[in-house]
């Protein structure tokens, strides 16, 4: 539902979001995808079929699991970093509907304009995180009454593998997105907690403020702890409005079930 006068924004689990202004539609990543003990979104990968454009913040497999999908249903735009694109591209998504950005590109759309700002992908996890998320993992027959079926676990791993990986994620292929409506408001979206880089830095002090901050949440189970990663982006983006992203059940297997955002 969009209109000339609403902007319709839409939280579809983990970093998902849709923004519906004008007639238009763009999708920030596109990882739909559930295997038990993960609940259902309410939303499947099937039933995307409009967008413009659809715009990830990196290239990890949930983030864009679902991507070549979404492409295929709806010959949408796609922008993201190299590694990203160079993903989406061995998975058959033609040339014309890519765009590689490395950051300081902006597109303009019917209202409002999305400014590609370079940024880092979220550190290693310390040590006491891995204990608990393994620990976790172990316990999951305990939490939820049995282990992964062959087909389930088979399924898990599918899922792992759709997406890029290595360094060059962090070194060049991460990006925040500032949405600039004609209005003046703006929407800032990241996809992980990095700290923020000198381009994010400069980009978002150059502005007085934005209204709406999309701001990573994810990885590290104690939600404390995650405030340590979390909070520069927060004083980077001065957000009058904080959504956070990524803190859902996920793939329920070694994940980040249920995220506390309290502390947040």
């Amino acid at each position: 539902c969009s209109s000339d006068l609403a902007l319709v924004l839409r939280w579809l689990g983990v970093s998902n979001y849709e923004l519906a202004f004008r007639g238009q539609v763009v999708l920030f990543d596109a990882f739909y995808s559930r295997v038990w003990p993960a609940r259902p979104l309410g939303v499947l990968a099937s039933e995307i079929t409009r967008a413009d454009a659809v715009l990830f913040g990196h290239g990890h497999w949930d983030h864009i699991a679902d991507a070549p999908e979404v492409a295929r249903q709806t010959g949408a735009k796609l922008y993201g970093g190299p590694p990203t694109t160079e993903w989406l591209k061995a998975q058959g998504v033609p040339d014309a509907q890519l765009v590689t950005w490395k950051g300081g590109e902006t597109q303009r759309f019917k209202g409002f304009s999305i400014q590609a700002v370079h940024a880092a992908h979220a550190g290693g996890r310390p040590e006491p995180v891995n204990k608990m998320m393994n620990l976790y993992e172990q316990l999951v027959p305990d939490f939820y009454g049995r282990a992964q079926t062959p087909q389930e676990k088979a399924a898990t791993d599918r899922l792992l593998k759709r997406g890029a990986g290595g360094p060059r994620i962090s070194s060049e292929g991460t990006l925040t997105y500032l949405v600039t409506f004609d209005n003046g408001f703006r929407i800032a979206y990241d996809d992980t907690a990095g700290a923020p880089t000198a381009e994010q830095k400069a980009a978002f002090a150059s502005i007085p403020r934005t209204d709406i901050g999309i701001v990573p949440y994810t990885g590290r189970i104690n939600s404390t702890r995650q405030n340590v990663d979390s909070m520069p982006i927060v004083d980077t983006f001065k957000p009058r409005i904080v959504l956070p992203s990524h803190h859902e059940d996920e793939t329920g297997i070694g994940a980040h079930y249920d995220m506390p955002v309290y502390p947040l």
